[in-house]
């Protein structure tokens, strides 16, 4: 949920799940299989979720802890290059909505 605490990242195994209220506005996106979410949260100084997920349907779901996510960033430059990445799309994208 928007605001909680984030301690741990997602994958979507399969399935779908919407995100909603997005930085504080009423929009939604969708997110489908192989999409990660919770990055956001887990690099954000206040560690506070940024959206609210609902699963569209039956979804399986991967979950990593924060601690090892921050391991892996400093193990793996390629891990930390896509997060960055990722990060910097999405918040880019809620810009220009």
């Amino acid at each position: 949920m928007k605001g909680e605490l984030a301690n741990k990242m997602f994958y979507i195994h399969d399935g779908r799940i919407r995100l909603t209220d997005i930085d504080g506005r009423l929009q939604t996106k969708l997110l489908e299989r192989g999409s990660v979410l919770g990055e956001i949260g887990i690099f954000a100084p206040d560690r506070k979720r940024t959206a609210t997920a609902i699963a569209e349907e039956d979804t399986d779901v991967y979950s990593i802890d924060e601690d090892k996510i921050i391991q892996l960033y400093y193990q793996n430059p390629r891990l930390a290059f896509y997060l960055v990445k990722l990060i910097t799309r999405r918040l880019i994208e809620n810009l220009t909505r």
